[in-house]
């Protein structure tokens, strides 16, 4: 039997099971050398262990779109945003407090508690890059102009990674 896009369901004769697809573990990033989507190629087989994969046929192609250009994520403000804000905000709430009015505390609370949820969030987003990539190959994508070589490569190893029996990555 096979499924909407002429796959059969079993999984055991080599064919792909339904709502997902084999993908070829590789990199065709836009914008960048060939050179610099071979080392990333390699880099993603070492990872992933494998050269081709089963994937959710929804999950969006990250190995295909173009390069995102810039700087690195704490080059490019995000940083001082989500660091300088929030305390400016909680120092602002706390001189409120000082004017004597009770009614400001349930306000200044709320302040503390969105700081504290954006900067946790912050850090984790920052603490969340599992894989590192190869010091030559981030090189090489920085002088292409590739703004976070890191996220990149991270975003490309979720993207290749295959879901366990429970359906979860």
């Amino acid at each position: 039997m096979t499924d909407d896009v002429g796959h059969s369901g079993d999984s055991q004769n080599g064919t792909t099971p339904k709502g997902l697809e084999e993908r070829i573990v590789e990199a065709k990033l836009q914008g960048v050398s060939a050179d610099a989507n071979e080392q990333l190629t390699t880099e993603l087989r070492q990872v992933i262990g494998k050269d081709r994969v089963q994937v959710p046929q929804d999950r969006p192609h990250v190995e295909r779109m173009a390069a995102r250009r810039g700087s690195a994520f704490l080059g490019d403000g995000r940083f001082i945003f989500h660091m300088t804000i929030p305390a400016a905000a909680v120092i602002g709430a706390i001189v409120a407090l000082t004017g004597g009015s009770w009614c400001v505390l349930p306000v200044a609370f709320v302040v503390l508690l969105l700081a504290t949820y954006n900067v946790v969030g912050f850090t984790n987003r920052l603490t969340s890059l599992a894989d590192e990539l190869a010091p030559t190959t981030n090189a090489l994508l920085e002088a292409e102009g590739v703004g976070d070589p890191e996220r990149l490569f991270s975003d490309l190893v979720t993207e290749f990674t295959e879901e366990d029996a429970a359906g979860s990555t």
